[in-house]
């Protein structure tokens, strides 16, 4: 069961971050709507280098082809990236934002909860 994934603006410590609250398994069909979703709000900010969070707290996992479409996406608007936070307690979605980092070229880091932002 897959469902909707919750993109906002957020500051923390003072920074803009786009964060993504991840919910059940990440699909196909919802990583093309969160996607179209994202794109949409980094074009609102254009100049903008943006911290990304990605809360896969509540993530139960994601398919592969959902991954490779994040990937995709993250490469469109890498210029606007910062850097991306993962938060998660999974070994599997390490290793899928493990994957993330090695072929976006962008610095990341996993945490285990929101709180550790900007602290590690």
């Amino acid at each position: 069961m897959s469902s909707r994934t919750i993109i906002e603006w957020v500051s923390i410590q003072d920074k803009e971050c786009l964060r993504f609250r991840f919910n059940g398994h990440l699909n196909v069909s919802e990583a093309c709507r969160a996607v179209a979703e994202w794109k949409k709000m980094m074009s609102s900010r254009p100049d903008a280098r943006v911290v990304l969070i990605w809360d896969c707290i509540n993530m139960l996992g994601y398919d592969s082809d959902a991954r490779k479409l994040w990937t995709k996406a993250l490469k469109e608007v890498k210029h606007q990236t910062k850097e991306i936070w993962v938060i998660t307690n999974s070994s599997i979605i390490r290793m899928g934002a493990g994957i993330i980092a090695m072929t976006s070229h962008i610095k990341t880091k996993v945490i285990d909860s929101e709180d550790q932002i900007f602290s590690v």
